[in-house]
């Protein structure tokens, strides 16, 4: 088996969704790997939000705590589990970007599989490197944050301007709107001069009611999880009809001429 199957089976085989005739960077795996993805990452957050008290004792809020608290040793009651979701759902999307990529087959296509291999991978040492170890945890965030940026927004150009039009031109909205969450949410402390890091690990810190930081990551996040979702779906059901217009042109008797 070949190193690349074997890290696919290692991914989906806890799942109970693989089969040892899809091939890394098929249609039908980098679908169910968008799907899958998505799911793990929103799954971990719904399940380790809801019994989560923070420091203070205050329940989590999309409007006011950032993404990564829920996955704070010794704060978080489930962090293990956000962090496992973390760590598997990123490799999993590293795997749907690369077969993204190689949808296009293009030199445009195979640069942004590269970056959304990064950006996955990123995502994944994230959960690797809880909060609590801060430094390293933000440069992995951090590498998710650009690499995301610049990956969907590059997909959204291949889409836009593909003229084998291998996926709905309309796609191209919400990828822009996940580009600019995530060009806000970047901005924001240049714009204001603020560290919102040191402003969150200061003793004197109170939690504002709505937090305009930790709604943009949370807007980030929810952004990319629609473009994957949507991007999935649309490739799988895409060749789910080419597949059943196969078959029914092989169902008719053939032409004489």
């Amino acid at each position: 088996m070949k190193l690349h199957h074997a890290i696919i089976q290692a991914i989906l085989a806890p799942f109970g969704l693989w089969k040892g005739n899809l091939k890394l960077g098929s249609h039908k795996v980098t679908s169910l790997c968008g799907l899958l993805g998505a799911a793990v990452l929103s799954g971990g957050c719904i399940v380790t939000a809801l019994p989560y008290h923070g420091q203070k004792g205050e329940p989590y809020s999309l409007l006011n705590h950032f993404v990564s608290e829920m996955g704070y040793v010794g704060v978080s009651k489930l962090a293990d589990v956000f962090n496992g979701c973390l760590i598997v759902g990123g490799l999993i999307l590293a795997v749907f970007m690369f077969g993204l990529g190689r949808h296009f087959r293009t030199r445009w296509g195979y640069a942004a599989a590269a970056l959304g291999v990064v950006s996955g991978i990123s995502g994944s040492f994230a959960g690797c490197i809880p909060m609590n170890y801060l430094v390293p945890h933000l440069t992995a965030a951090y590498g998710f944050f650009f690499g995301g940026l610049i990956t969907v927004g590059l997909f959204s150009f291949i889409i836009g301007g593909d003229k084998g039009n291998k996926l709905p031109q309309w796609l191209v909205i919400p990828g822009l709107f996940a580009c600019a969450s995530f060009g806000a949410f970047l901005a924001l402390p240049v714009i204001t001069g603020k560290n919102y890091i040191a402003i969150f690990f200061s003793p004197r810190f109170v939690r504002p009611d709505i937090w305009v930081i930790a709604v943009l990551e949370w807007l980030v996040f929810l952004a990319t999880m629609a473009w994957i979702v949507l991007v999935s779906a649309c490739l799988g059901a895409r060749r789910s009809n080419q597949t059943e217009r196969g078959e029914v042109a092989d169902s008719l008797p053939a032409s004489r001429f």
